[in-house]
């Protein structure tokens, strides 16, 4: 796919599904971090260095792609992160600069919603509950809720299907090639990848039909979307 007019508005949107980690949530130093003390309470040793440009895919993945282990080993230390980063990284998460006005004019437009995170769903529940986000979204979808995670694209049709929109007018928005494959697969009429840690033409490479330095570029390309 090639890029169109970055910053051009997206016509014919009814709906936006969203990324969480790095998307919305400024939360990947954070689950670096307990990548890192996870991966060291059996014996491995990661910096954030290491682990922040490979978040995207499904943890046990990508635990597996950083380290000489087997699924096994691989859920284990996946454990170990959840109990972690849960109890404590998840309540010193920030909102990304510009998400909460993003989200905030999406839905006084009346926008549908959702997010497919690479999480499990129960925490990607977590983090959107801390960040007081859970009134505004029609669903949050896990690795674990439909089939597997992006960059299949079983999660994100699923969304789909709950809040009632079909592909040809929604926009998946992400920070990596794995969302950026999901939203391909999926057929979504935009599929908008942040740059930052990243760059545009990886975003494009995986899959992106635009891109975006920040989330104010991300509400410029939403700027006219509408609800029904």
């Amino acid at each position: 796919m090639t890029d169109e007019s970055p910053l051009t508005p997206i016509a014919g949107l009814r709906a936006v599904l969203f990324d969480l980690d790095g998307t919305l949530a400024d939360s990947e130093p954070l689950i670096a971090q307990a990548v890192s003390e996870s991966a060291a309470a059996f014996g491995y040793e990661l910096s954030s260095g290491d682990v922040i440009p490979r978040i995207g895919p499904p943890m046990p993945i990508m635990l597996q792609q950083m380290l000489p282990i087997g699924p096994d080993e691989a859920q284990t230390i996946y454990e170990e992160y959840q109990r972690r980063y849960n109890s404590r990284f998840v309540p010193q998460t920030q909102p990304l600069p510009g998400a909460v006005e993003l989200l905030a004019s999406l839905r006084a437009r009346d926008v549908a919603m959702a997010v497919v995170t690479n999480k499990n769903e129960f925490g990607g529940k977590v983090l959107v509950e801390a960040m007081g986000w859970t009134s505004l979204f029609r669903v949050v979808v896990g690795m674990d809720t439909a089939g597997a995670g992006k960059p299949a694209p079983d999660g994100i049709l699923h969304a789909l299907g709950v809040v009632g929109a079909g592909p040809d007018e929604t926009a998946f928005v992400g920070d990596s090639s794995a969302d950026m494959g999901g939203g391909r697969a999926a057929k979504t009429r935009a599929v908008i990848g942040i740059t930052g840690l990243r760059s545009a033409e990886e975003m494009l490479e995986g899959g992106g039909t635009h891109t975006a330095d920040d989330l104010a570029g991300v509400a410029t390309l939403l700027s006219e979307a509408r609800g029904p």
